[in-house]
């Protein structure tokens, strides 16, 4: 079914090569000819027409997982009966109020984070006892970016409460807020239960059920006989799932996962796993990575914008490496080719951490640029 979509306009010169067809060349007409009769006539149906037909290319390519839109993909999931899109979520944890012992904190009252004004809702009520009271609170907004990691963080009531300290903090981390599962991530746990025959037990099995063990998990690598014999690791990521916005935006990129979510990966595959394997969720280490891309534009005044899209992307292919992954020149090669390949006359990638080829990420690892180099030839 290739070639299904058409323009309005290609619809209407069709139109227009039907008339001059039938009537032998008697009758001449352009697309552009709205003084016409027929053509006007043309123009809503072969937009009619051009939207059908774009629905058709919209249900080609759902048919299969690497080209259906996010839509597409969600019924892919369902269709595997694997669990639905991972949705975003807000992060939860303890802060602690002061005041006069006996007034109440209701639930619902908003703090905020002196830092950088994030705002966090009490989740349940409390009431001061002994000069202090720890009420549940929750991330207003949804997102990684609402985890908290450091304890003793300064926070204030937006709105005042009788017989309450303004001043609070946080006794907790905040954790279990993450984005919105990506298109790659859904992509990657459909291929991942076709490709994998889950027996039980086997790599793919560890890799599901650290997957299936919380939405915060971001990705999973399973690792045979690294302490011995008998032994499996997993290793696991969290936080960030959109690094291209992340880095627009500014904010921090977030893959380790706390050790509370080790602790309930873990608990949770020792809880499904009917093998005698000694099994260990870790958290991955962090390797710095280079890589070098030079380039020629077809106008160099654009050089300025160009790079700075170019050094994103190249940040992005290196941070949404996974532990295993095999890299090459060519994927990055794409990934610029597909946003500013249409302003690049010449384009060159290597140097993948000192190697022009390929590079193999290793089994407990995750990379973090280091020197991206960015010329012209």
């Amino acid at each position: 079914m290739a070639e299904i979509f058409l323009t309005p306009r290609q619809i209407v010169q069709q139109m227009c090569d039907d008339v001059r067809e039938k009537t032998n060349g008697a009758i001449v007409l352009s697309p552009d000819d709205l003084n016409d009769e027929m053509v006007l006539k043309f123009w809503p149906v072969a937009t009619a027409i051009s939207s059908f037909r774009a629905d058709l290319t919209r249900v080609d390519d759902n048919t299969f997982a690497q080209s259906a839109d996010e839509a597409g993909l969600e019924k892919h999931l369902e269709s595997r009966k694997l669990p639905e899109r991972f949705q975003p979520q807000a992060s939860t944890g303890v802060i602690r109020f002061t005041g006069v012992n006996g007034s109440a904190i209701p639930i619902g009252r908003q703090v905020k984070r002196k830092k950088d004004g994030r705002l966090y809702v009490t989740a349940a009520n409390g009431e001061i006892a002994g000069g202090a009271c720890d009420v549940v609170c929750q991330s207003l907004q949804v997102g990684n970016i609402q985890n908290l990691e450091e304890l003793g963080q300064q926070f204030e009531l937006v709105i005042p409460i009788p017989g309450v300290e303004n001043d609070c903090v946080n006794q907790s981390k905040f954790l279990g807020g993450r984005d919105l599962e990506s298109p790659g991530e859904m992509l990657a746990r459909y291929l991942s239960d076709v490709r994998d025959d889950r027996s039980g037990g086997n790599i793919p099995s560890y890799e599901a059920w650290a997957r299936e063990a919380s939405p915060e998990v971001v990705s999973a690598k399973s690792i045979r006989h690294v302490r011995g014999l008998g032994t499996v690791d997993t290793v696991i990521t969290a936080g960030t799932t959109n690094f291209e916005q992340a880095l627009i935006d500014g904010h921090p990129i977030e893959r380790m996962p706390p050790g509370a979510l080790l602790e309930v990966v873990q608990a949770y595959i020792l809880d499904m796993n009917p093998t005698t394997d000694q099994h260990l969720t870790i958290a991955p280490i962090e390797q710095d990575f280079s890589v070098a891309i030079y380039f020629d534009l077809y106008d160099e005044s654009l050089r300025p914008q160009v790079v700075a899209i170019v050094e994103r992307l190249a940040k992005v292919f290196i941070y949404q490496a996974k532990p295993s992954d095999v890299l090459n020149p060519t994927q990055l090669h794409r990934m610029i080719d597909g946003r500013v390949g249409h302003l690049i006359k010449s384009l060159r990638v290597g140097n993948l951490d000192g190697d022009s080829k390929y590079f193999a990420v290793p089994p407990n690892k995750i990379l973090n640029p280091e020197l991206i180099t960015i010329g012209a030839f």
